[in-house]
C-alpha cells in the first residue's frame, strides 16, 4: 500500500468547469419525502416509518458533480434508490444503533462504504442516526485508486463495498469541517481536487469487509433479496392502483408467509403489512404535502391509496405522522424551511 506521503498521481483529477459552490445550505424538514426532493441529482425516495412528529436536517451543497450531504432525523425512515451513471458515493453512517442497516450491512460499525454507479441502495437510518456522504466523479476516482493500487482496483466495480480503513475517522472530521461556511466559503476546484485525493488514499489503505462465507451472512442476503422482490412488487402493484395481499406477496416471491415475515423482520422491522400499510401513509402524506390544487380533498387522496375505513385511516395516519391528514393539507407550503448557519446540524430535532 502507498502511504500518504506516496507519489503524486499520474493522472490528477480535475473538476468539471462551472461556477464553484455556494455556502453550505442547512434545511429544516417537516416531511420525510422532502429530505428526496432536495437531492434531486438521486433516484431517490425516503419514507418514515417510525412514529410521530417528523423533523430532519439537511445539509448540502456542491459544484459540478461533487455534492456533499449531511442528515439526520428524529424518527426512523427507510430511503431507497439507484445511483446516475458515472456517479458512485463515499458513504459514512454516524452513531450506532441496532435498526441501522445498509443494505446486507447490520448496525454497520465505523466502515467507508463505496457505492458505484447504478447501484441500487437500500438504507434503515434510525432516529438520531447522522449519515454524510459525498458524490463523486467515478470515472475520476476509479483512475485515482487504479493509479495508487493496479491490481487490487482493476477489477470491475459492482455491488456496495464496505470498507475498514484508518483513514475513517480523518476523512469524516475533515468532510464535515467543510459544511462550516465560517471556515469553508466555497467548494473550490483546489478543494474538490484533495477532497478526491484524501479518498483514493483512504480506500488505498483500506481492507474490505468480506463476510460471504458466514451463513449469518448468507442469510442476510437471502433477507434482503426477499424484501426488495416483495417491495418492487409491492411498487408495481401501487402504480397501477392495486392493493396487493399476502397472498401476492408470497406467490410473487416464492416463499411462505412465515418465510416472508422473517425476512421483513430482519430486514425492515415490521411485518409485510405493516409495510405495506406504512409506505400507503407515506403516499399519501406525499400527495397531501405537494398538491398544487385548491380543490384536493383527503378523502380523494386516501381511497386512491385504498384507505376506504377513513375514520381508522385518520387515526392511523396522526399515530405515524404526529398530525392529521387535514393538517398536512393545509400545511403544504411549509414542509422545507430554509435556514443558514454557521453549525448547520448543531442542535439535535426534537422528540416530542
Amino acid at each position: 500500500m502507498i502511504d500518504a506521503n506516496g507519489p503524486e498521481m499520474s493522472a490528477p483529477y480535475r473538476p468539471e468547469s462551472g461556477a464553484e459552490a455556494s455556502a453550505p445550505e442547512t434545511q429544516v424538514l417537516t416531511h420525510a419525502h422532502a429530505q428526496a426532493q432536495l437531492q434531486s441529482w438521486l433516484e431517490l425516495e425516503v419514507h418514515q416509518l417510525g412514529a410521530g412528529a417528523y423533523q430532519g436536517h439537511c445539509t448540502h451543497y456542491g459544484a459540478g458533480r461533487t455534492r456533499l450531504v449531511h442528515e439526520r432525523q428524529n424518527r426512523l425512515i427507510h430511503k431507497t434508490g439507484i445511483l446516475p451513471k458515472n456517479t458512485c458515493t463515499i458513504s459514512f453512517a454516524l452513531g450506532s444503533d441496532p435498526l441501522k442497516r445498509f443494505s446486507h450491512f447490520l448496525d454497520p460499525e465505523p466502515l467507508t462504504f463505496l457505492l458505484p454507479e447504478q447501484t441500487e441502495f437500500d438504507i434503515l437510518v434510525p432516529a438520531q442516526v447522522e449519515t454524510l456522504y459525498i458524490c463523486l466523479e467515478q470515472d475520476r476516482l476509479l483512475a485515482a485508486v487504479r493509479t495508487l493500487s493496479p491490481r487490487f482496483w482493476e477489477r470491475p466495480l459492482r455491488g456496495l463495498h464496505g470498507f475498514n480503513t484508518p483513514e475513517t475517522g480523518r476523512l469524516v472530521k475533515g468532510l464535515l469541517g467543510l459544511f462550516n461556511p465560517e471556515v469553508n466559503a466555497g467548494l473550490s476546484a483546489r478543494t474538490q481536487s484533495l477532497l478526491l485525493d484524501s479518498i483514493a488514499l483512504a480506500l488505498n489503505q483500506a481492507t474490505e469487509v468480506l463476510n460471504c462465507d458466514s451463513l449469518k451472512y448468507r442469510a442476510r442476503q437471502r433477507a434482503v433479496h426477499r424484501v426488495k422482490r416483495a417491495r418492487d412488487f409491492i411498487d408495481a402493484s401501487l402504480q397501477a392502483e392495486q392493493i396487493p395481499s399476502m397472498v401476492e406477496l408470497c406467490a410473487h416471491t416464492g416463499c411462505s408467509a412465515r418465510t416472508l415475515q422473517y425476512a421483513f423482520h430482519e430486514v425492515m422491522q415490521m411485518t409485510p403489512m405493516v409495510y405495506l400499510r406504512t409506505l400507503r401513509l407515506n403516499r399519501v402524506r406525499s400527495a397531501l404535502q405537494n398538491t398544487a390544487s385548491t380543490d384536493t380533498r383527503v378523502t380523494q387522496v386516501a381511497t386512491r391509496w385504498g384507505f376506504f375505513h377513513l375514520g381508522e385511516f385518520a387515526r392511523d395516519y396522526q399515530r405515524l405522522f404526529g398530525e392529521r391528514p387535514s393538517e398536512t393539507l393545509a400545511g403544504s407550503d411549509a414542509a422545507i424551511s430554509l435556514h443558514f448557519c454557521a453549525n448547520p446540524i448543531g442542535t439535535p430535532p426534537q422528540n416530542p
